[in-house]
């Protein structure tokens, strides 16, 4: 994945590899020179969905938010996990049957109004349900994983509240850049940290101690 850089610098003549959010930048005295530690918004974010998890996943089917995976399942089919049996064809009712044995099943809904934000279904705290909510597709955890429901619907909402950072732009890098005195000379970032607050715990973090490790030699 591709970040573009943008050069920014500050009133002290610090020259960053991308914009810092102000509030988190740091620098300090170095031997050498100066370090700068920032957050700066991920621009270009993995998709929760980009793994293909089997284990844990959603699905939506809507113009809006459209997440397909044909890989475990139809759109189809999802509709019929929804569907009173008799309604049914005999083979749907037995696949429905077997794939209820594998996974927990909640629905999903999504808020669509200026964004996409989404929620359980019947459980968004959204204003105008009647008219900007929509019943768009399903979540499903492993059995397997989460032999308990309750402890299911706690991962579910994780997956949820990912997704909704995902969607809203609340994903973020932590930059660190090198100085030698004020000249950037290199710059280390770890992309793809879902949520502002646990970005600003990553900034605590030594950047080489996770497998995000990019670093990039600032050409002279």
């Amino acid at each position: 994945m591709i970040h573009k850089k943008i050069t920014y610098v500050n009133e002290d003549g610090f020259e960053f590899t991308f914009e810092p959010i102000e509030e988190t930048l740091k620098i300090k005295k170095t031997k050498k020179g100066f370090e700068a530690r920032y957050l700066t918004p991920d621009l270009d974010p993995r998709s929760p969905d980009e793994d293909k998890d089997v284990g844990l996943f959603l699905v939506g089917y809507h113009n809006d938010f459209f997440v397909d995976r044909a890989d475990v399942l139809t759109k189809q089919q999802c509709v019929n996990l929804f569907t009173y049996p008799k309604e049914l064809e005999e083979d749907d009712v037995a696949w429905v049957r077997d794939f209820k044995k594998q996974y927990h099943i909640f629905g999903l809904e999504a808020y669509i109004h200026s964004g996409v934000s989404l929620a359980l279904s019947h459980e968004g705290n959204f204003p105008d349900r009647q008219w900007d909510v929509s019943q768009l597709g399903a979540i499903f955890a492993s059995k397997k994983e989460w032999k308990n429901r309750r402890k299911a619907k706690k991962s579910v909402l994780s997956l949820i509240s990912s997704w909704n950072q995902y969607l809203s732009g609340d994903v973020y890098a932590i930059v660190k850049d090198t100085y030698d005195e004020k000249k950037l000379v290199n710059n280390d970032a770890v992309w793809g940290y879902y949520g502002k607050e646990e970005a600003e715990e990553g900034l605590k973090v030594e950047l080489n101690n996770t497998y995000h490790y990019i670093q990039k030699k600032i050409k002279k």
